[in-house]
């Protein structure tokens, strides 16, 4: 069971990154994120997006 906060840390994912909201619903990914707030600030949203799209392009 999640507490009060990591609930609030992923709602924070889903939020600032609706369009990767889906891997959310894995709960393998939850227990990864759930204890991690989401980077707010522009140059780490930035490179969250880099990465991401490395990951698009090179699926593992």
């Amino acid at each position: 069971m999640l507490t009060s906060e990591q609930l609030s840390n992923i709602a924070e994912w889903r939020s600032e990154y609706p369009d990767l909201g889906f891997i959310f619903d894995a709960p393998e990914m939850v227990a990864a994120f759930c204890n991690i707030k989401p980077p707010r600030e522009k140059g780490l949203a930035n490179e969250w997006a880099s990465l991401t799209a490395t990951l698009d392009v090179n699926p593992q």
